[in-house]
């Protein structure tokens, strides 16, 4: 892993993250928590309300930290909030099609 992300990530520290914001995260954490003692894979989607690039980040970030602490299996993504209906809408198309006889 390239020297300068090693050392931003060295630098991250969970004592800076408020209580309230912990018990937000909570159930995520939960989620990872559950697929990793149950081996599978782990999906995680980021959703942005406008396109500030907000969930770009967040699914960079994760990725890169699943990456950094072995934790394999993990295929993060982010949406747009304005483009979600639309991107479900493919996925259950698409998905219905794939199971379909």
């Amino acid at each position: 892993m390239n020297s300068e992300l090693l050392k931003t990530i060295s630098l991250l520290s969970t004592d800076k993250i408020s209580e309230e914001r912990k018990n937000v995260l909570q159930p995520m954490i939960a989620y990872v928590q559950e697929k990793l003692t149950a081996q599978e894979t782990i999906r995680l989607n980021f959703i942005c309300t406008h396109n500030s690039r907000r969930s770009h980040l967040g699914q960079i970030w994760a990725q890169t930290m699943a990456y950094h602490f072995g934790i394999h299996h993990v295929y993060c993504y982010s949406v747009v909030k304005k483009y979600l209906n639309q991107l479900l809408n493919l996925l259950c198309f698409s998905t219905q099609e794939f199971i379909s006889p």
